[in-house]
């Protein structure tokens, strides 16, 4: 009995794809950090409040998404969206 070999059925990307996906996953982060620290600022939360609840939401939906990295980004980007 021969055994089928599906191309499909090994995963493979090309070489750039991964450094591409990185940086589109950075982006769609960093945007709905700066999206979610602004609902709070408006909601009346302050600076540190609002760098808390980020990063401990990153924390518990890290591990799923692979976010736990981008945890140390959170403090930048709430100072910026509270510069304006």
């Amino acid at each position: 009995m021969s055994v089928v070999s599906f191309p499909w059925w090994n995963p493979w990307r090309p070489a750039g794809v991964q450094a591409a996906d990185e940086a589109a996953r950075r982006r769609v982060f960093e945007h709905e950090m700066r999206e979610r620290a602004a609902l709070l600022r408006r909601l009346g939360h302050d600076r540190q409040d609002v760098t808390d609840r980020l990063v401990r939401r990153v924390h518990w939906e890290g591990e799923r998404l692979r976010l736990a990295s981008m945890a140390g980004e959170v403090p930048r980007i709430v100072a910026r969206v509270f510069e304006h």
